[in-house]
């Protein structure tokens, strides 16, 4: 197809959820005048974290700067992950430019405000928009968004975005969402604009005086400027089995689990610790040690984790996890995933035996003995996402 602007934002090379291949068929088969770049191209964080720079997402910016050099007037915003950007602003190279923030009226007439939108996160929140998921918790999602959809692509089921819908369903997340778009829109005006025009917050919206682009990790979506001047949302999502030769069957396998005491009923979904997953193993260690003060040594390596799927009449009645046969487990934890579902209360007790009741807000981690008694009573409404970890030190 062809446009007049096309804009994206948050790719985030460098990262393990970029997924840069699409974006480079998607450039491949859509042509446009002006291409914004609106902020989290490269994603410096996570290079700082050791984050792996692939061969497709050098393959972006080479797509990107051949674009430049056939005509395409290309303008970089800064973004927070690629802050690094702010020692070259403003820059400008032939059709290339640099800068913080820009502004053009659209065929409609309107007078349009693009910039990433981290300049709001000041007037909403001390804290970063992922930690109201949870840090732990969303970067799961992000990678079970590529392991499900294997499996439902396999079926013959279309995309369906986990860590979308978990941001959907937290109320802060929601939130945040209404009142970034307000700001966005505060901010737009005072810049004597029509539309704001953001990224950062990986939420695609397409409204009269709000428009936002999305992002490449589990949205994939574009926002475009047809020739007739309607503002459209393209979403892509490339076959999953072309990505990368990456397999499910190596990292995960899954039962349905029903006794015949009626003592639990649920999925289970084994998840290996091997070179794919191991950065989450790590991240889940470093958490336990913290929040422990237990040291897991190199010697000691969890060699799975289980998903667990509460779907409606599922539980798992109160019981301990060091029993006969898995005499090694000594500490356990788990993570909430999301929060769409009625029942499935998470309880364990105290040594006086008062109940307590575990936060169901996506992104809640606990840990305690395999020695406590713990349960997850019955879903009555829809399905819950639960990740647990056994034996966490032997």
């Amino acid at each position: 197809m062809k446009y007049k602007t096309i804009i994206l934002s948050d790719i985030h090379l460098g990262s393990k959820s970029s997924r840069a291949d699409d974006v480079i068929e998607f450039l491949e088969n859509n042509t446009t005048e002006t291409l914004i770049l609106n902020g989290d191209i490269v994603d410096g964080w996570a290079l700082k974290r050791g984050g792996k720079w692939k061969e497709s997402h050098t393959k972006v910016l080479r797509k990107i700067m051949k674009m430049s050099e056939k005509g395409v007037n290309v303008i970089w915003l800064r973004g927070n992950h690629d802050e690094f950007l702010k020692d070259f602003i403003p820059f400008q190279l032939s059709n290339l430019t640099i800068t913080e923030d820009y502004t053009f009226t659209s065929i409609d007439g309107r007078k349009m405000y693009v910039f990433h939108g981290d300049v709001l996160d000041v007037f909403i929140t001390k804290a970063k928009f992922l930690a109201h998921i949870g840090s732990i918790g969303y970067d799961f999602a992000l990678w079970m968004n590529r392991v499900y959809n294997k499996y439902r692509e396999m079926r013959g089921l279309p995309y369906y975005s986990i860590s979308k819908d978990i941001k959907s369903g937290v109320k802060k997340a929601v939130n945040f969402i209404n009142d970034f778009e307000h700001n966005a829109i505060l901010l737009t005006y005072k810049k004597g604009c029509d539309v704001a025009v953001c990224g950062h917050i990986h939420q695609p919206e397409l409204k009269d005086n709000y428009m936002n682009s999305g992002d490449w990790c589990e949205n994939c979506t574009a926002l475009v400027e047809t020739k007739k001047g309607e503002w459209k949302i393209i979403e892509y999502h490339k076959k999953y089995t072309e990505l990368e030769g990456w397999f499910p069957s190596k990292n995960i396998d899954g039962q349905r689990i029903k006794d015949n005491h009626n003592l639990m009923a649920y999925e289970v979904y084994n998840i290996f610790n091997n070179e794919e997953t191991n950065w989450f193993f790590v991240k889940l260690f470093n958490w336990f040690s913290e929040v422990s003060g237990i040291k897991i040594d190199e010697t000691n390596k969890l060699p799975k984790c289980t998903l667990h799927r509460y779907t409606i009449g599922d539980h798992f009645a109160k019981h301990i996890d060091l029993m006969k046969g898995y005499e090694e487990r000594r500490y356990n934890s788990g993570i909430q995933l999301n929060d769409e579902y009625d029942g499935g209360e998470y309880v364990t007790w105290d040594a006086l035996g008062k109940e307590i009741l575990i936060s169901k807000e996506p992104g809640t981690a606990v840990a305690y003995s395999s020695t406590v008694e713990h349960e997850i009573k019955e879903i009555t409404k829809e399905s819950g996402l639960h990740l647990a970890s056994k034996s966490l030190t032997r």
